[in-house]
């Protein structure tokens, strides 16, 4: 890891390939990204030129590789190299893409700021999901990944204009009798589009990547739990904001937990005391990132709210 978080020479010339590109949205979307994760979304071939390519872009401060990295990872049995978006690369998304930052952000004081080791395993964690969902979907002829901006130019008007499209405005009762008023940010949100016969049918997915650090219950209705999570889709859910926002009549929960069954379990029985009354059992699937991997997304790998195995698209 020594070399892969020692900055190399300024490169002058760095001319911008599709692929490069592909990385800085990558970053940026993500926040954190692996070499290898990369490697794998850009369907790269040869990891050596790869990595020297990630390094020239590093160079010229289009991404960056947050120190912290250095020692969360020391001792690890795998040591990931992690890349965030860098100034240059804040500056070519501004104008390439539009995308909005805060007036006078600064992207090299925040990526200097990230301590959290529990955040970056997070969305390492987040991104491996992503990366099995588009392999499997881009292997199948019948379904595809459809992903944010084309979900922005198929949802209504007044969420394209929004300066945070993927935030719902979400809202519970806890059981304690407070009310609370929470945003709720999926981990990712997509749609897989299959194909039947002449005409697509489009499911929307709310991704939440579990990496076992919440409670599952607490009594502060402030504090983030795994009882939340299930509070705020289910009134998502009621007051219907996944069609006001997005037009879709219909969404599921997906929750991967980087751990075993039995944190599921335990899952399942805060929804079933908390939470059945107020949503379909259907709504939220839950698996383990290690069943993913060993049978694929589209297996009957998936739990229901009831405990039913059932397949992704059923």
């Amino acid at each position: 890891m020594s070399r892969a978080l020692n900055k190399p020479s300024l490169k002058k010339n760095v001319r911008l390939t599709e692929r490069d590109k592909t990385v800085l949205r990558l970053c940026h979307e993500f926040r954190l990204v692996s070499n290898q994760q990369l490697f794998r979304l850009t369907k790269s071939r040869s990891v050596r030129k790869f990595n020297d390519r990630l390094r020239d872009l590093w160079s010229v401060d289009l991404i960056d590789r947050p120190l912290a990295q250095r020692g969360v990872f020391a001792y690890g049995d795998q040591r990931p190299t992690l890349n965030a978006l860098g100034q240059r690369g804040v500056d070519w998304l501004r104008k390439s893409d539009g995308a909005w930052f805060p007036d006078g952000f600064g992207i090299g004081h925040a990526n200097n700021s990230l301590k959290s080791a529990t955040f970056m395993e997070h969305q390492l964690g987040v991104v491996d999901c992503y990366t099995e969902f588009r392999e499997t979907l881009d292997a199948n002829e019948d379904l595809r990944l459809i992903d944010k901006p084309e979900l922005l130019e198929t949802a209504p008007v007044q969420t394209s204009q929004l300066r945070y499209p993927w935030r719902v405005p979400t809202q519970f009762r806890h059981p304690s009798g407070e009310f609370h008023r929470r945003g709720t940010k999926p981990d990712y949100t997509f749609a897989i589009g299959q194909t039947l016969e002449s005409r697509e049918r489009r499911g929307l997915m709310f991704l939440e990547f579990d990496n076992g650090t919440e409670d599952f219950v607490r009594s502060d209705p402030r504090q983030s739990m795994i009882l939340g999570l299930y509070l705020r889709y289910a009134d998502l859910f009621q007051r219907k904001l996944h069609t006001q926002m997005y037009g879709f009549k219909n969404f599921r929960v997906l929750i991967v937990a980087n751990q075993d069954q039995h944190r599921l379990q335990k899952m399942l029985a805060v929804f079933a005391m908390h939470a059945a009354h107020f949503v379909p059992a259907n709504v939220f699937l839950h698996t383990t990132m290690g069943e993913i991997k060993e049978f694929g997304s589209l297996a009957p790998i998936w739990r229901d709210g009831l405990g039913n195995k059932v397949t992704l698209l059923k």
